[in-house]
């Protein structure tokens, strides 16, 4: 388990335009080891990435929903965006982009 800064909302400043942040755990949580090679949080990741056409909001709903349940609420993931189309414009706020990674910035 290692621990998530209690305040990782400010390490990185505001985000600039069309960036998304995605932490493991709230601020002052534990993040959870899991039961495989992965923390709880990278294999939820694992688990959603590569839904297609999945908005980035949604899939990191899905992870924080998928860990939560993991870990019977003891950890909460977190965001800090400043996103603002409608999450499946296929210009880097999308989680998928022709045959790219569901993260990589167009």
């Amino acid at each position: 388990m290692a621990p998530v800064g209690r305040n990782a909302r400010t390490r990185f400043g505001l985000c600039a335009k069309r960036e998304h942040y995605a932490y493991v755990a709230s601020p002052g949580q534990i993040a959870h080891d899991g039961h495989s090679g992965n923390g709880v949080y990278t294999g939820a990741l694992l688990q959603h990435i590569d839904t297609a056409d999945c908005p980035i909001e949604t899939l990191f709903k899905r992870v924080r929903n998928t860990v939560a349940a993991s870990t019977a609420g003891k950890q909460i993931t977190w965001e800090h965006t400043s996103l603002a189309g409608g999450g499946s414009d296929n210009r880097g706020d999308s989680l998928k982009t022709a045959g790219t990674n569901c993260l990589e910035r167009g």
